[in-house]
């Protein structure tokens, strides 16, 4: 039976690598990370933590969570699109990046801390860092709040903006942090991304 699949894999081989050009958009990019990828800013504060398939939790005290956005998911491939057309792509964009937005879904499970989260990204040139605007999880709008009471408890959507100091540059290193009382869960971030 093994050697049926050997020679069946076999046969199936030349004809996937004669279907190398593949069909893609040039953006935007959609870039999706579970949460329960997200980590202590400290490895010391694990403990505190429980990844699931929900997301990562917060078992205990206020805990700063690092997202980081994998880079090789953002790149704008230069394969055959739909029409028939390639990309053209100029020497090292696949570097530069514009981040439209990022969407955190999450639940705050705490009546005494607030679920708050901003961008961040380092320009791979000077390593300077971006920070952008922090929201907050909120009942009133699934784009988040500038600010919202630390009693409200429950689960929403929230989009965090870009700072400008990450538009037109190369980056590699870029993400999202947050700030979670106990009992709460940050479920998934979707980045939207398009090239320079």
């Amino acid at each position: 039976m093994r050697h049926r699949w050997a020679i069946l894999a076999g046969a199936w081989l030349p004809a996937l690598a004669a279907h190398a050009d593949s069909y893609y958009y040039t953006g935007p990019n959609t870039v999706n990370v579970a949460g329960s990828a997200c980590r202590g800013v400290k490895s010391s504060l694990e403990a505190s933590l429980y990844h699931n398939g929900e997301g990562t939790v917060v078992r205990s005290g206020t805990q700063r969570l690092l997202c980081p956005i994998p880079r090789r998911s953002t790149s704008i491939y230069s394969g055959v699109r739909e029409n028939g057309t390639r990309a053209s792509q100029a020497s090292a964009t696949e570097k530069h990046v514009n981040i439209s937005a990022i969407d955190v879904k999450g639940s705050d499970g705490s009546s005494a801390d607030t679920f708050t989260c901003y961008i961040f990204g380092a320009n791979l040139a000077n390593q300077t860092i971006s920070w952008g605007a922090s929201k907050t999880l909120c009942s009133q709008s699934t784009a988040g709040c500038a600010s919202n009471g630390a009693s409200w408890k429950g689960g929403n959507t929230m989009r965090l903006a870009a700072p400008s100091g990450l538009s037109g540059i190369e980056t590699v290193n870029f993400g999202v942090i947050c700030d979670l009382g106990p009992l709460s869960t940050l479920a998934w971030l979707e980045a939207t991304i398009s090239p320079n």
